[in-house]
């Protein structure tokens, strides 16, 4: 049985913000994927003691899929540039895996400022599946790299900050994970610190767009079913912003644009 003693932390930056990045993620095994799309120099004097990528490209799941390229450890932390790490992560998350090392994917907790949850979370280890992972946020997962060759997953580039949808691209991975055979598990233990609203829950017209698009990605034309039901379950969180109708519409037209963009 493999042990599993290394770990990465693989992060998405830009120009703008790549000093956040490595001042709020302490670790000695980071690696950052710059992309240099403000036209701000790179300063190498502050990230000499780093491994380091510089892309042009736009688009946050690209900027992922740069970053996967050069993992060369046992374990890889997914990140973003505006995060906190608990002490005593990076060591918690490599006992999880070597306890649990037929999982691809381990998904930990969030804790915000306030030391409140960030959202809902079991209170057990649950192995997760398909109709769990859209609760997943990106900060929370870490992946087996073997897992990443083995399984050819990579983030979705029609999705996630700077792509034509905005979000998802997580759930996305996840489920890519999960349909070709790779195991997800959820752990119950905090290992990361961000504040209590992400970009992703915010329930406003682009929030249904997206999760039409998602739908048609992950479930093709049950999509048009599917968010129905997903409008009617999420009724109470938009409809002070916007009538189940119009909900619809604009989740309809997320799917109708996704399906035009992958016929090119």
């Amino acid at each position: 049985m493999k042990k599993y003693t290394s770990i990465q932390v693989v992060i998405a930056a830009t120009d703008h913000t790549y000093l956040r990045a490595l001042e709020s993620v302490k670790s000695t095994n980071r690696f950052l994927s710059i992309q240099q799309i403000y036209g701000n120099k790179i300063d190498e004097q502050f990230i000499k003691d780093c491994q380091y990528v510089v892309s042009n490209s736009s688009g946050v799941a690209k900027n992922r899929n740069i970053g996967l390229q050069y993992i060369n450890k046992d374990i890889i932390v997914l990140s973003d540039d505006d995060v906190k790490y608990l002490d005593g992560f990076e060591e918690k998350v490599l006992e999880v895996h070597n306890q649990y090392c037929d999982y691809d994917i381990i998904v930990f907790k969030i804790i915000t400022p306030e030391n409140k949850p960030f959202t809902y979370y079991p209170d057990k280890v649950v192995p997760y599946k398909i109709k769990d992972i859209g609760r997943v946020s990106l900060i929370e997962v870490t992946i087996k790299s073997d897992s990443i060759k083995q399984l050819q997953l990579k983030f979705d580039e029609d999705f996630g900050l700077g792509a034509q949808f905005a979000s998802c691209e997580e759930t996305i991975f996840l489920y890519d994970c999960i349909s070709r055979g790779g195991k997800v598990l959820f752990y119950p233990e905090y290992i990361v610190e961000h504040p209590a609203v992400s970009s992703g829950y915010i329930m406003n017209d682009e929030y249904s767009y997206i999760r039409g698009a998602l739908l048609q990605r992950l479930f093709g034309n049950w999509s048009y079913i599917l968010l129905v039901v997903f409008a009617i379950r999420k009724y109470n969180f938009y409809k002070k912003k916007m009538h189940f109708l119009k909900f619809l519409e604009i989740g309809y037209k997320g799917i109708r644009d996704y399906k035009k963009k992958i016929r090119g």
